[in-house]
């Protein structure tokens, strides 16, 4: 089961097998984010800061994200959602 853990400090998706830090993607600073927060129009990501996510997300969680799935990605609970699907396979 993955989890979206949130705050003033941090925000990052946890598993049992690793942690992805969004803060490291993003441009805008993190505050107040939940899994409705869209990735591109709240927090400030690029197409290339989506894509490094993905890649972290694959390293860190062991999972492979194809391109179709990378472009259903809008918002944080997009990629919570994905990524328990994905180590769920």
């Amino acid at each position: 089961i993955v989890a979206y853990l949130y705050g003033p400090v941090c925000a990052a998706i946890v598993s049992g097998a690793g942690v992805v830090f969004l803060q490291e993607h993003a441009e805008n600073t993190l505050e107040n984010v939940d899994e409705n927060a869209q990735l591109l129009a709240d927090l400030g990501f690029n197409s290339l800061d989506l894509m490094n996510l993905v890649n972290d997300a694959e390293d860190e969680f062991g999972i492979v994200i194809d391109d179709e799935d990378m472009e259903k990605i809008v918002t944080v609970g997009d990629v919570v959602d994905l990524v328990d699907r994905k180590t769920e396979e």
